[in-house]
């Protein structure tokens, strides 16, 4: 049993949830975490995984033999180094999460055509749905990436999602106001073809 927990350092009072806790009970379970999503580094592909020693050095004799390139050994140690400096991080990213994610969340639901979804980490997932009926959002989704650069997530190689599904990671203020700009556009565009 594989429990992603790449998000849960990203929601306050996430470590509760967490099932790490549980590994020394259980020897089929693994918890694996990612230092990419909490710091913001996702071009290092790094993370780590929590189980029972003797399921970690089977999948040590499995592994690739460079499973971690030295670029991000190198960050993935400095950024651990100081386990104080990580708390206070950790701390301001869940306050900016919380923040950004209530303002994105209201911004969306005040859009024609989009229903946001409750969210705890650092991204929404909305969905199409014009008088309680699902439409593609693939129409929006290709608009906003050419005509604005703007790269929504495609959420159709999700299990149980469709083309009617979008995920939208957290920018900073003033990126997620171009966000909610290009959107309003966009979908105004698509309900009013007739207006272009």
């Amino acid at each position: 049993m594989i429990c992603d927990e790449a998000f849960l350092p990203l929601v306050p009072n996430g470590e509760e949830q967490s099932l790490i806790d549980l590994v020394s009970l259980h020897s089929n379970l693994v918890v694996i975490r990612s230092l990419t999503k909490l710091y913001g580094i996702a071009g290092l592909r790094l993370g780590y995984a929590v189980a029972q020693p003797e399921r970690l050095q089977r999948w040590a004799r499995w592994r690739d033999p460079w499973p971690v390139n030295a670029v991000a050994s190198a960050v993935g140690q400095a950024l651990l180094r100081r386990p104080k400096r990580y708390q206070a991080w950790l701390q301001r990213v869940q306050r900016w999460t919380a923040r950004e994610g209530s303002w994105l969340h209201q911004q969306l639901a005040a859009l024609p055509g989009i229903t946001p979804m409750p969210s705890a980490a650092n991204y929404l997932l909305i969905r199409g749905e014009r008088n309680g009926e699902p439409y593609s959002l693939q129409p929006l989704r290709e608009a906003l990436e050419t005509r604005h650069r703007i790269l929504l997530r495609d959420c159709r190689s999700f299990e149980g999602l469709d083309e009617t599904w979008l995920r939208i990671g957290y920018q900073s203020r003033r990126g997620n106001r171009r966000i909610i700009r290009a959107m309003r556009q966009e979908l105004s565009s698509i309900s009013n073809p007739a207006s272009n």
